[in-house]
């Protein structure tokens, strides 16, 4: 792009000269009274202003448009240079080298799909747990109880979204930003408190999720699946989060393509396609959903957040059902053969056997 720049550059002051050299050529021609005036043409002063303007303006606007995108250039690559030279003794960094070592672990991808095949694993909360958020505590006084509160945030680094690395995990990173953690700011919390294995204030059914992941962290390095920490820093468990994370959405990639294989689904069909065939297969709703939100996810190279996309499939799944389920509604009523029986409990219940099998 810098190289493109320079060429346009060059070129556009070349115009600008020949620009500027012809206007006062037509300039000199004025003055000399080679240009007569009469009553139907323009003064020779305002001809030279309109062929001047005409002729210089395009190439100036045009030069301080270049001007101003070389600037922009040169503005992105000094945050770039500046952001991956903050990589290189950054946390993110470390983390990194963990996937790096905990995927090229035979043993530890084996142990960690079939950990993900029969256990429920949170991705909501997972995707902020495996990143090294800061947070910050404010305090908010409120004249109506007239008392303090405490109120958590949480930010990511701004120089964070200029690294060039191209890897899944600084990928996954970078389509977080502080947007996106005020508004899913629930499933931040839980995050944080994850990766701090402080599960106080949680269900027991969702704190033992948690746990049991921790355990299952320890207990790899206690049989030297993976190497032991030897700080606090939690880094090697964040890395293990990522990992498990990337994994169960995979498997529900694979899972997603085994059903559409089975319903002879083309991949390349519109989503409304999908659905309608799911539908008709009597496929539930929160499944229609998992398993368009898991071939997009595909789509993304499984770096997509779950947070945003599946709230957007949700909504666009509900709203096709909704039309589908209005269209078979008309459809019922418009058909005359169809027979108006209705059926109490009573009814039902006085059926005989091949009665309500006939029914059903």
């Amino acid at each position: 792009m810098k190289n493109k720049l320079h060429k346009k550059f060059i070129i556009c002051v070349f115009y600008l000269i020949v620009s500027i050299f012809l206007s006062l050529l037509y300039l000199l021609g004025s003055i000399n009274n080679q240009l007569e005036t009469t009553e139907n043409t323009m003064s020779p002063a305002a001809s030279v202003i309109l062929f001047s303007s005409f002729l210089i303006l395009p190439p100036l606007i045009w030069l301080i448009i270049l001007i101003l995108k070389k600037q922009v250039v040169f503005n992105i690559e000094v945050e770039t240079k500046n952001a991956n030279k903050k990589y290189e003794y950054s946390a993110l960094k470390i983390i990194n080298s963990k996937i790096d070592i905990y995927l090229s672990n035979s043993n530890f991808k084996k142990i960690l799909n079939n950990y993900c095949s029969s256990n429920i694993i949170p991705l909501w909360q997972l995707e902020f747990a495996c990143i090294p958020l800061n947070r910050h505590i404010k305090y908010k006084y409120s004249l109506k109880t007239n008392s303090t509160k405490k109120i958590y945030l949480y930010k990511l680094d701004k120089w964070i979204s200029n690294l060039e690395d191209k890897s899944n995990y600084i990928k996954l990173v970078k389509n977080i930003n502080n947007d996106i953690l005020n508004n899913y700011f629930d499933n931040v919390d839980t995050a944080y408190n994850i990766k701090h294995k402080n599960y106080n204030g949680y269900t027991e059914k969702f704190s033992k999720v948690f746990i049991e992941i921790a355990e299952l962290y320890n207990s790899l390095q206690n049989q030297n699946i993976i190497e032991k920490e030897k700080n606090n820093d939690n880094y090697g468990y964040y890395a293990f989060l990522y990992t498990l994370y990337r994994i169960k959405k995979i498997q529900f990639y694979n899972e997603a393509i085994q059903r559409c294989e089975y319903y002879n689904i083309d991949l390349k069909s519109s989503i409304n396609t999908i659905i309608q065939i799911l539908y008709n297969n009597d496929i539930s709703e929160d499944l229609i959903i998992t398993t368009l939100w898991a071939i997009n996810s595909k789509n993304n190279d499984f770096n997509d957040l779950i947070n945003t996309t599946y709230d957007y499939f949700t909504i666009e799944v509900k709203n096709v059902l909704n039309r589908i389920k209005e269209k078979e509604k008309i459809d019922n009523l418009l058909d005359d053969k169809k027979e108006k029986i209705t059926y109490s409990l009573s009814k039902i219940d006085l059926m005989s056997g091949e009665q309500f099998e006939t029914f059903v």
